[in-house]
């Protein structure tokens, strides 16, 4: 039984994407989330932080790790997070002698911004194909029939002549614009989250920052000024540059 439209069998594909649910699916966050911690495990191992062999038996545990998820929705519903369950079982798979070294340096928020980071990434990547797709479309649309007469209406009555070139031109220029908006807005929004416990990288004493720095560039993901898990102003912004979008979509679909 479905709870929501989105997870609605019957009724999802009317009001959600298939790729975009999958991309922000639970096994995928899973996914995700353990995918940085291997990522951080190897960092740390290439900065002498902990051994190189820890970070193989991490990689390893993760790619053997079959995730509870009964216990992790226990564990989240004990902690407020799934990351102190899934770093219990990372680690169980780990290997005792290595179980230290996993999440080394880290805390739960940093994992689980990171991986809200990534995820959001990869589905621009899919909207930006079909933003441009539509873009190449309206434009032809716009060319095509540029001379193409139609009745403008202003306040809903017949007015002057106009074409419907112009008027998918209308369509077209605010989503040139949104795309110019996502450029300019990709360095405060894709951002790697890494401060440790309090946001100071105390547990890694001198070298926090080259972790910190190693890490985004391994991630690909732009290098924080400093730690912005409190600081969701990028998140906020990324969901008004989505409502633009959808408003832009929605004046061509009424």
């Amino acid at each position: 039984m479905s709870v929501s439209l989105y997870d609605s069998a019957v009724y999802g594909p009317l009001f959600s994407d298939r790729r975009i649910v999958e991309l922000f699916s639970d096994q995928r966050r899973i996914e995700t989330m353990l995918a940085i911690e291997v990522d951080l495990a190897q960092v740390q191992a290439d900065l002498g932080i902990i051994p190189e062999h820890a970070a193989a038996a991490i990689a390893q545990g993760a790619r053997d790790l079959r995730p509870d998820m009964e216990s992790l929705g226990a564990g989240t519903r004990r902690t407020g997070v799934p990351v102190v369950e899934l770093v219990s079982q990372l680690r169980h798979a780990a290997g005792l002698e290595n179980s230290a070294y996993v999440h080394y340096g880290a805390t739960s928020q940093d994992i689980i911004d990171t991986a809200h980071v990534l995820q959001i990434r990869e589905a621009l990547d899919y909207q930006v194909d079909q933003l441009n797709a539509l873009i190449r479309e309206l434009a032809a649309v716009a060319h095509k029939y540029r001379h193409t007469l139609m009745v403008a209406r202003t306040r809903s009555q017949w007015a002057l002549p106009t074409t419907f070139g112009f008027k998918a031109a209308g369509w077209l220029s605010p989503l040139v614009r949104h795309r110019e908006r996502l450029i300019q807005l990709k360095p405060r929004l894709l951002v790697l989250q890494f401060g440790g416990a309090v946001g100071t990288l105390a547990a890694l004493h001198d070298r926090g920052i080259k972790t910190l720095e190693a890490l985004a560039s391994r991630l690909n993901l732009y290098a924080p000024v400093m730690p912005w898990h409190s600081q969701r102003d990028g998140f906020a912004e990324f969901a008004n540059w989505l409502a633009l979008l959808t408003g832009s979509l929605g004046k061509i679909g009424q």
